[in-house]
């Protein structure tokens, strides 16, 4: 038993040598999904694309990892990338300040997204955009706006905008954050190159998959070697 212990103390070494730090799960290969409902909106980050920065985008995002599909937001205004890429999961806390980003505005976008996704995915998806790429809580202007979007999605979503100052930073929640270009602990996350994912925890995560395939391996080893004798 004291050797069984062994091999998966050394397991863990193995394992995590370079994610030192808490924030960092482990690198998976994610494909994004996006469907309706649609709309129309101002992202200033693409200003210079077409001048006016104003474009129609998906409301209702996913992620496929390892052949299972779950809920996701879109936490950055970058063009999504075609088919399966390498992307790092990272938990939503304060040590995403490690990776020279904001812990606040993800945890609260974190929050957001367990409150809504199963009724008001849409216009949860836009307070989200409006958090994270705006200054005020205000669909109407600024780096971000609505050009477009229907009715009741948009009453939904400035419901949400308006609590914005009061949603707890640090509540705990069920998503993680992925992000691509793929980064180590302590390294800063690139900006700008490919959407960003917040996807919901039921992820599951490289490292424990490994330890527990590591653990069978280890009790199927140890129950031979009983039977044997």
């Amino acid at each position: 038993m004291k050797k069984f212990i062994g091999i998966l103390l050394f397991s863990v070494f193995l394992v995590n040598p370079f994610y030192a730090s808490a924030d960092i799960i482990g690198d998976v290969q994610l494909t994004e999904t996006a469907g309706n409902p649609t709309g129309t909106f101002y992202f200033k980050s693409f200003d210079t694309v077409n001048s006016t920065g104003i474009y129609s985008v998906y409301l209702d995002y996913g992620a496929v990892i390892g052949g299972q599909a779950y809920e996701a937001f879109c936490v950055e205004d970058a063009w999504s990338l075609s088919g399966s890429n390498w992307y790092t999961l990272l938990e939503v806390n304060s040590d995403l300040s490690d990776n020279s980003l904001d812990p606040t505005k993800y945890e609260k976008a974190a929050y957001i997204a367990e409150t809504y996704y199963l009724t008001k995915k849409a216009a949860a998806q836009i307070a989200i955009w409006e958090l994270m790429f705006d200054s005020t809580a205000d669909l109407t202007s600024g780096n971000f706006y609505v050009s477009y979007v229907s009715s009741t999605i948009l009453e939904d979503a400035n419901e949400i905008v308006a609590d914005l100052a009061s949603i707890p930073a640090n509540a705990s929640t069920n998503w993680i954050l992925a992000v691509n270009p793929t980064v180590k602990a302590k390294e800063a996350i690139t900006v700008m190159s490919s959407q960003n994912y917040l996807v919901r925890k039921s992820v599951p995560e490289p490292t424990q998959m490994l330890l527990f395939g590591t653990a069978l391996i280890g009790l199927a080893g140890v129950g031979r070697k009983r039977f044997l004798k």
